[in-house]
Order: C-alpha cells, then sequence, then structure tokens
C-alpha cells in the first residue's frame, strides 16, 4: 500500500508540474504579444504622455512576469525535491519488499531455506545439472527421537537443538550446497556435482 501511495503521489507531483510549465508558458506568451503590442502602439504615438503610460504598462506587465516567474520557479524546484523525495521512498520500499520477499523463502527459526526456498533452489539446481550433464545429490536429514528432546527439555531446548544442527551443517557444506528445513525435524541437503 505505501509503495502505491507514493507511487501514485509521485504521478500527483509530476502532472502538477506539467501543469505549472504549461500556465508558465501561457503566462509567457500573453507577456510577449502585449509587448508586442506595446512596440506598435509606441511606433505609432508622438505624445510624451503616452509614451510614459506605455512605460509605466510596460514595467507593470514586466514586474507581473517577473514576479510569476519567480514563484513558478520556487514551485518547481519544491515540485522537484518532492519528486526526489517520492522517488526515494519508493526505492526504499521496493528494496524492504524485495527482502521482505526473500525472508519468505527462509525458515525464521533456523535462518536456513524453508519448503518455498526449497523448491526455488531445487528447480535451480535440476535446470543447471540437466544443461551441464551433471549430477544432483539429494540427501534427507531426520532426527531421531526429537519429539522426546522438546518432552523432556522443553521447546526451546529443541529449537537451540535445531539452530545448532543447521550451524554444522552449513559449517560443513560447499558454497554451492543448499541446506532446508523440510519439516519440524527434517532437512534436505542439495549437492551439486555429488553423486550418492
Amino acid at each position: 500500500k505505501s509503495l502505491t501511495d507514493a507511487k501514485t503521489t509521485l504521478k500527483s507531483l509530476m502532472s502538477s508540474f506539467i501543469d505549472r510549465l504549461g500556465d508558465l508558458t501561457a503566462s509567457t506568451g500573453d507577456y510577449h504579444n502585449k509587448i508586442e503590442g506595446y512596440s506598435q502602439k509606441i511606433g505609432t504615438t508622438n505624445n510624451i504622455t503616452e509614451l510614459g503610460h506605455l512605460l509605466n504598462d510596460i514595467m507593470q506587465d514586466t514586474r507581473v512576469i517577473q514576479a510569476n516567474t519567480l514563484r513558478s520557479h520556487e514551485e518547481l524546484l519544491e515540485t522537484r525535491q518532492r519528486v526526489q523525495d517520492s522517488e526515494e521512498k519508493i526505492r526504499s520500499l521496493e528494496q524492504a519488499l524485495e527482502h521482505a520477499s526473500e525472508k519468505v523463502r527462509e525458515d525464521q527459526l533456523t535462518g536456513v531455506l524453508n519448503r518455498r526456498g526449497l523448491d526455488d533452489a531445487f528447480e535451480r539446481e535440476a535446470t543447471r545439472a540437466d544443461r551441464n550433464q551433471t549430477e544432483l545429490c539429494v540427501a534427507l536429514l531426520d532426527i531421531d527421537n526429537f519429539k522426546r528432546l522438546n518432552d523432556s527439555m522443553g521447546h526451546q531446548a529443541g529449537d537451540q537443538a535445531l539452530i545448532h544442527l543447521t550451524n554444522v551443517i552449513k559449517e560443513s557444506l560447499r558454497p554451492s550446497d543448499s541446506v532446508a528445513r523440510y519439516g519440524g525435524e527434517e532437512f534436505v541437503i542439495l549437492l551439486p556435482d555429488v553423486s550418492l
């Protein structure tokens, strides 16, 4: 929702930016037309009083366009800063979303892959093994009598045992290998380029 809101804000800011540029162009065009009219009047008059009035009108219109241009410039700078802030927020939210998406593939307790992460890793490794005509070994590790450990020492001790086991597995594996928690105390290990 935050990402959608930020993108909507960015679109709105860009629309107002374009509208303001249009207003500025229109007012500049009006000013140009007025100056052209003043130029024609100056060319056709010989009356010093009328020339003085024309000069006052030109100065007044010039002050108005100058104020409009200055205000537009400040608004455009402010809008540009707000656009940059929105873009930064969008980048930040997209990174957070990507990070959260990666976490969905990770077991929260042990930090190894979960079943969803295992599915992705297996598909990737199986495709690579087929392409390279290499072997892929899949190992299943199941802790015997784990329920007895939980029942006798408590679930917190069981959790610590699982964390310790995954640390031992990770230290024993190569960087190309993957470990996933498949069930409560079941783990799957993917070993590319390894035969039985």
